[in-house]
Order: C-alpha cells, then structure tokens, then sequence
C-alpha cells in the first residue's frame, strides 16, 4: 500500500471514529506493542521537519493507532510502518532490529553505542541497546543508562557537536566513559576499544609528478575524517602542494564527517553549514581546529562532483567552495538537502526520519538544486577513474584568489556601511533599505548559534 492510499484509509477512519477516552488510551500505551508504536508516533511529532506532517492531524493518527488491535510485534512493525508512510517522505522509513543494526556504519564512536541527550532533562544517554557484539554490549552498557564523564571530562553543557568531537577516534584506541544506571547513581568507569564496522572511505589516495594530491572519498561513514586526515598527511609528506577531492558518485552519510573534514581544509570558526529544524530553529556549525588546515592553507583545492554526489557530499562542498578554499569542478551534484536522523527504538529496532534541512555558509538552499560546478568538466561515471591532472592548477589557484579577494572587499564594504550609518544617521529603516544587499553576508557571518531541537535530540545524523 502506497502513501497516498495508507493515507486515504485513515482519514477514512478518522470521520467517523469519536475521540477516545483517555482512559482507553492509556490502557492501549501500558500495552507492550502499543507502547512502542506510541515512541514512533512521538519521534516524528518531536523531530519531523514537516511540522504539518503532510497535512494530517497527528494527533489524530494517534488516536487511531491506539486503537488497531496489535497481536505480535510483526503487526506493530507493519503499523509503525504505515504511520511512517503517512508522511509521503521517500526517505523516512522503519528499521527493523537486523536493519538498524546495519547502520553500525554511521557509528562515530567505533563502541557500538548510539547517544543523545534526553529532550527532558538534557542528560547524555543511551540511546538504543548497544550493537549486538559490540564492546558497549560487552560492558553491560544498556538503554537509557546516563553518560556522566567522556575521558574524564563531564557532558554537562556540551553541545552535540562537542560531544561527538570528544566520541571520535581511531581505531583500536580506549574511550573511558563514567556510566550510571540512573541520576542518583554516581556511577562506574568503563573502558571501550574502538572498533568501526566500516569499509575505508578513502578508496585511492596518491601524488602526481605535478605535486596534486588525489584522493577519493566513497561515503560519509564512521571513519571518513580519520580516514581523509590519514590521506592528507600522507599526500602532504609526499610532496603534495595542491588537493583534488573526488566525491563523484558519493552519496553521503553522516553529517560530522562532513563537518569533521571541513576542518581539515578550513580556518578554525569557518562556517560549514546552517542546519534548519521543523521549528525554524538555525543552528550553525563551525570548523574544528586542525593543525592540518594551518599546514595546507595555501594549498589549492579542487572538489570534483557529478549528478550523483549527494548530501554530505554537497555540505562539503558547499562548505569549501562559499569560504573560497575549493573551486567545484564536474558537473551539478544531486540537490539533496535535507537530513534524516537516525532513532533507536526499545526492541533494537529504529526509525530514519528526516528531521532537518540544510544549507550553505553563504545560505544557499541545496535541496532540488544542488551545487553547480564552478568549472564545469566532462567527467567520467563514479565507478571510473579521473585523471586529477585535468584540473588546471594555475587556473584554479586564480580563481580562488579572485574569490578570496571579492570576499575581502565585501568585508571592506561591509565595516565602510556601518561607519556610513554612523556618521549619516540613518534610521533602521532607511538603512535596512540601503544596506539590503550584504544582508546575506552579514548572515552568513553572524548566524544564530543556539541549540536547535533536533541537535538534542539525535547525535547521530545522516543523509
């Protein structure tokens, strides 16, 4: 049954069907299958980007999925399956256990764990049971358990970002986290072994007699960032003084490996990406510090995509190519701007839904529209090689100049209209008028950085 029909059938039910008492639906939550299908229908009436949830009283779908008669948990799968449907969203979906599972590959812990702080009480805890096999299974770590310290430091007011930075790691290395089984439980030190259930992101990574470093990043997994700083070092001893990043035919994947890598080539505070939730909340992220950055900033940078270059691809490519450390070359990638979050249920099972929309430093929307090349090349299908002596490095260390220099003189223009507001003294008014056209600019450099609500809800996003 498609969207549409799953649709028709509860409005259907919705005409004629009285509101429950609420004595009825409490005794269908206390239920086990009930209760369950209740935390899907809470994750999307929290979490949905489409807070009109396709134009239907969730409330409502509520009300009637409390009351199907659910026998087994197949049946309650089939009906968290058919609310899910109800959103006409192509990528929201249900996963069962042996499929959630399998996201283990968006793990940027390498533990096994998925954590989020609680929307009540802002405490960092487990998300979902730990990975079967996993060394957090191995701990007895289990949901719903609080993370007080990581590595010694304590989670209170970190942001998500932060969290995640002090969560990643390489592979075979310890994260220490004080865990405890409730708040007044001051908690026991564990000891986990990173082990990432990934393939290595970068597929080829070399150096051209001309000194261009190649490298080719596949998907966003767990271990990009690890994965592309290990190239870069590499390339860098290697006599590499210019990058070609291959991104043709990637599809994404989690969405701190993009912020992650951004950093890599970035100034430390760059904006990389705006992030707008269902509530129009805006939080903006910024590039970590990276020694690597300092070390290759004058180096030249080449982003190469095609029509198949998505999400992730297109944050770090818009990153780099809006803060001027990267002209695009290709073709325009695939245009998908929206994020899906990714929720552990009780049972093992999980919920992808997307939950927020994205878009350049510089405020470009991304979603149907994509990134256009800034040099536009024939490029050969993903799965074929690309010659990175293609791109003319002269040109592209000029265009990156003029870039740079545009930017420069905009920030010129920018402090020369605030002391033109001074000395005139304009109202606000007349000068919102006259100063429109940096209206952009001044956004891009000074975007709200507050704690949207789906960072606190989900650590662990992806395209």
């Amino acid at each position: 049954m498609d969207g549409s029909s799953t649709a028709s059938a509860y409005a259907s039910e919705e005409v004629d069907v009285v509101e429950p008492t609420v004595n009825f639906v409490i005794q269908n939550v206390n239920d086990a299958e009930h209760r369950l299908l209740d935390d899907v229908w809470r994750l999307v009436k929290q979490n949905a980007l489409d807070s009109n949830f396709n134009g239907l009283d969730w409330d409502a779908i509520r009300s009637n999925a409390m009351r199907e008669p659910l026998s087994n948990r197949e049946a309650t799968y089939n009906a968290a399956r058919k609310m899910l449907r109800l959103l006409d969203d192509r990528y929201t979906r249900f996963l069962t256990p042996d499929a959630f599972a399998k996201m283990a590959k968006f793990d940027i812990t390498g533990t096994g764990i998925l954590l989020m702080p609680d929307p009540v009480t802002k405490n960092l805890v487990v998300a979902s049971p730990p990975r079967k096999g996993s060394a957090a299974e191995l701990a007895n770590l289990r949901r719903g358990d609080l993370v007080i310290e990581i590595d010694g430091q304590s989670t209170a007011g970190l942001t998500p970002l932060e969290v995640s930075a002090q969560l990643t790691g390489e592979e075979g290395t310890t994260l220490r986290l004080r865990v405890s089984h409730g708040v007044e439980d001051e908690g026991k030190e564990v000891e986990l072994v990173r082990h990432f259930v990934v393939t290595n992101p970068v597929s080829e990574a070399y150096v051209t007699a001309e000194g261009i470093g190649y490298i080719r990043l596949t998907e966003f997994n767990a271990d990009c960032s690890n994965a592309v700083r290990r190239a870069v070092q590499n390339l860098v001893a290697q006599g590499a003084n210019s990058f070609v990043l291959d991104m043709r035919g990637n599809p994404g994947g989690v969405l701190e490996g993009a912020i992650e890598i951004g950093g890599l080539f970035l100034p430390h505070g760059s904006v990389v990406a705006h992030i707008v939730d269902g509530h129009g909340d805006q939080e903006t992220f910024y590039a970590m510090p990276s020694e690597i950055a300092a070390t290759i900033a004058d180096d030249p940078v080449a982003v190469v995509t095609n029509a198949m270059s998505a999400s992730s691809s297109e944050v770090l490519a818009g990153a780099l190519r809006d803060n001027c450390r990267a002209r695009t070359v290709g073709r325009t990638s695939f245009g998908k701007g929206i994020i899906q979050g990714v929720f552990g249920l009780s049972d093992g099972s999980g919920v992808v839904l997307t939950v927020a929309k994205y878009q350049t430093p510089n405020h470009h929307e991304i979603q149907g529209k994509g990134i256009a090349p800034d040099i536009p090349l024939r490029v050969p299908s993903g799965w074929r090689s690309f010659n990175p002596r293609r791109v003319e490095v002269d040109v592209l260390r000029a265009q990156l100049k003029t870039c740079a220099d545009t930017e420069r003189d905009a920030e010129d223009s920018d402090s020369s209209m605030a002391r033109l507001k001074t000395a005139s003294k304009l109202n606000d008014a007349e000068f919102v008028s006259d100063y429109n056209a940096r209206a952009n600019f001044d956004q891009a450099q000074n975007g709200d950085n507050t704690m949207p609500s789906i960072t606190s809800a989900s650590l662990l996003l992806f395209f």
